[in-house]
């Protein structure tokens, strides 16, 4: 995924885990690789953790989105919206 100025990388991988329940309940986390950290070093909000998943150290980003998930109407694609916004937005 291409990523917008003011991040150290320009672009990165992305893997979803969809919970259990989905689509009625919304996915609330998702990874980035290699890690993006603003162009000042310092982390976009919750996203300091990592997990490692295929032999890479997987940066994970929280995101709640409570009364934002339309279950029966928001899907995958919505939220690779949500995910793209939430990048931008902490950089």
């Amino acid at each position: 995924m291409p990523i917008k100025s003011g991040a150290v990388t320009d672009s990165c991988s992305e893997p979803i885990i969809l919970p259990a329940g989905y689509p009625n309940s919304h996915p609330d986390m998702f990874w980035t690789y290699p890690d993006v950290k603003r162009t000042n070093g310092a982390w976009p909000a919750a996203s300091e953790h990592h997990a490692m998943y295929g032999n890479r150290n997987w940066q994970r980003w929280l995101r709640h989105y409570q009364g934002q998930w339309r279950a029966g109407i928001d899907n995958f694609r919505s939220y690779l919206a949500a995910v793209r916004h939430e990048i931008g937005k902490g950089l």
